[in-house]
């Protein structure tokens, strides 16, 4: 006995989903189901978390969504379907929907037949549950157009048309899809059998009123707190789903068959471009195209940062688009989940308990609880306390059954992923009209699309206004570039601590720390950016007195890594390299096991060690020097940051300082006229 299911709305359903992915594939995996689905309303955002949590559990992972879809663009009525993507085509034209429904409203997004016709390659449909069109009209006595309306469907889809039956219980249901199935046998059209699944188990049904609640800003009171009418919108097993409906059979045995009909894996048929390294992109444009006075730092081979003036992103964006017209460069999202402490907080007023109450329970959680059973586990006060009464026993049980959901779904106004154009890209449209991809960053980042964060610095701006002034007192076209890192007089000054109005170097704090170090040449300047964060600052006293006198190192390979920092460890491509030298490996495959290294349980860190081991004495390192080099790899609570980065953060301070020290007058004219500008503004 077997069944997939293909109506599941997980954590990406903003109003009414709870199955959340890890869950769902875990649930699918126990009921030993060959294939789940999910089907989100206007949102395929879940879509690489499913396909990568399927891999691993060895099943066949289904992407759909539920979209609305208008009979045309002034028919006031909207109806929802069900749309499954049965191979790359079709999750290109779900993309495409997907985009096409939010540049028509935003904030209800919809689809017109028109749009549903032309995009509808590669796409299974399904006519939906009780609420859609053909059910409606049935219960309103229109069975001529729901033939009509089916029979559309049919010359568009063919035989990727499916109608949708539910059991959940409810008379009217019952009327529905007993009409319904009359229609399949009459227009000889396939059925399935669907449930339509909201939540996981029968008993998070409260869970998912508080959660429909909390989205609409109202609590149990309102009468419209109720999300659905019974308590049978669950990921029910296949027995369960066998009892719905015992015939027609091909209900349940059509749900094995269209799993088999989805030959679709995103996460390898997906177009990146893993081949290149971004840098080189940026290297075939010229460097006028940018604004002067910008920087670019590369984080990895698919991550890199750029400093900008202030005010010149959407040219810079509109530049790179121009220059890349074989990519799609759009904004990446952010879901960000609520803390333990906030759900609680959502869900307690949701259920009528005073803000007094609230507070007074929620500043019993210990600050850094997972989640509400956690914060039990820590806190016998709040333990005590919060299953006091039935009230408060009720928010924790939901609070369990709620977490992982998101709190606010937000477009990162400065964080771009760069898209081949021939890949599928979900756009939807938040913060106020901004344009960004359903793929939050770190799953864009997964599919190996390249990242572009920007930084908007006005300061650049004051720095651009000093080169003009430059160039118009002295007849000096200065290129930022080409300053030398070497200036005698700059790094003077600023171990004097005279490095007022200069990028990142003026606090008062700073000023003493550069006092301390008194740079000399461009690496002091770089390893203060890493010794002055409050985790280092310890590390001071000792990159002084290791400058000072000369350091001996076990192992030569260990003097050509640490030291340019004088023995302290700074950086995170020393680690690598480290790793690199010692094992042979490439600078990839070191950064992975570095990261599996601080990320792994004990027992697996030990193999990682033991690997480490046998690789270093195959290179013919001592067991001494091994040793030496596995107590540097295994503190995993050192702050360390990217070189790359942390160069780019001190070329821009150098720069700015070599400008103050070589040309003062202009410096504080520029600067004083930033400053003048910046209050104008505000």
């Amino acid at each position: 006995m077997s069944f997939v299911h293909l109506h599941v709305h997980t954590e990406y359903s903003w109003l009414d989903g709870i199955c959340f992915i890890d869950k769902l594939v875990e649930r699918a995996k126990e009921l030993k189901m060959p294939a789940v689905a999910i089907t989100d309303r206007n949102s395929i955002a879940g879509a690489v978390k499913l396909t990568k949590k399927c891999h691993a559990a060895g099943i066949k992972p289904i992407i759909g969504l539920e979209i609305s879809v208008l009979n045309d663009f002034g028919d006031g009525r909207a109806f929802s379907l069900i749309l499954i993507a049965q191979n790359l085509v079709g999750f290109r034209n779900l993309s495409r929907l997907i985009s096409l429904a939010y540049e028509y409203d935003s904030e209800d997004p919809k689809t017109c037949k028109s749009q549903l016709a032309a995009h509808n390659e590669g796409l299974l449909c399904l006519s939906f549950s009780v609420v859609g069109e053909l059910c409606t009209l049935l219960l309103e006595d229109r069975e001529d157009e729901a033939i009509q309306t089916i029979e559309w469907y049919k010359s568009i889809f063919g035989d990727r048309y499916y109608l949708e039956f539910q059991n959940h219980g409810l008379p009217k249901e019952a009327i529905a899809m007993n009409r319904l199935l009359n229609l399949a046998y009459q227009t000889k059209t396939q059925v399935v059998l669907t449930n339509d699944c909201h939540y996981m188990d029968k008993q998070h049904s409260v869970a998912i009123d508080a959660l429909y609640c909390m989205r609409k800003g109202i609590d149990f009171k309102s009468a419209d707190s109720k999300r659905f009418a019974c308590n049978e919108y669950y990921f029910k097993t296949p027995k369960e789903m066998y009892r719905l409906i015992p015939h027609p059979p091909q209900a349940i045995s059509n749900t094995l068959s269209i799993a088999q009909k989805i030959d679709l894996d995103i996460l390898s048929e997906l177009p990146t471009q893993v081949d290149h390294k971004v840098l080189d992109f940026f290297e075939k444009l010229p460097k006028k195209i940018f604004p002067e006075c910008t920087y670019i730092s590369k984080n990895s081979n698919y991550d890199f940062t750029l400093h900008i003036p202030e005010g010149k992103l959407d040219d810079v964006i509109e530049m790179l688009r121009a220059n890349f017209i074989d990519f799609q460069i759009e904004r990446n999202s952010s879901y960000m989940r609520y803390s333990t402490k906030n759900l609680f907080q959502a869900v307690a007023r949701v259920l009528g308990v005073s803000d007094d109450k609230v507070k007074w329970l929620t500043d019993m959680m210990p600050m850094y609880s997972t989640s509400g059973i956690d914060a039990i586990m820590q806190s016998i006060d709040f333990s005590c306390f919060a299953y006091e009464d039935y009230l408060y026993a009720e928010v924790v049980s939901i609070t369990s059954h709620l977490e992982g959901i998101f709190q606010q779904i937000r477009c990162f106004p400065a964080l771009f992923a760069m898209i081949p154009k021939n890949a599928p890209l979900p756009i939807m449209i938040c913060n106020q009209s901004i344009l960004c991809s359903q793929f939050e960053y770190l799953w864009s980042k997964y599919l190996g699309y390249q990242s572009l964060n920007f930084y908007e610095n006005d300061e650049l701006n004051y720095m651009q206004n000093c080169l003009a002034l430059i160039r118009q007192t002295h007849g000096l076209s200065i290129d930022v570039e080409k300053i030398p890192l070497d200036d005698a007089k700059t790094y003077a000054m600023i171990a004097r601590g005279e490095t007022a109005g200069i990028t990142y170097l003026e606090s008062n704090q700073i000023r003493q720390t550069l006092q301390r170090i008194a740079p000399t040449c461009f690496n002091d300047l770089m390893s203060y950016f890493i010794l002055d964060l409050p985790s280092r600052k310890k590390d001071i006293n000792d990159y002084i007195n290791n400058r000072k006198n000369k350091l001996t190192f076990p192992h030569p390979m260990l003097e050509s890594i640490f030291g340019e920092t004088y023995g302290i460890h700074l950086y995170i491509e020393q680690y690598i390299s480290l790793v690199q030298q010692i094992a042979g490996y490439t600078s990839e495959e070191a950064t992975q096991l570095l990261n599996k290294m601080w990320r792994s349980k004990p027992k697996d860190r030990t193999l990682i060690i033991n690997t480490l081991t046998a690789r270093a004495l195959e290179n013919g390192f001592s067991n001494p020097v091994i040793k030496h080099v596995l107590g540097i790899l295994q503190n995993k609570h050192i702050r360390l940051l990217r070189k790359s980065h942390i160069k780019t953060l001190t070329c821009i301070a150098y720069h700015g300082a070599w400008l103050k020290a070589n040309f003062r007058d202009e410096f504080n004219e520029a600067y004083k006229k930033g400053i003048a500008d910046s209050k104008e503004e505000s």
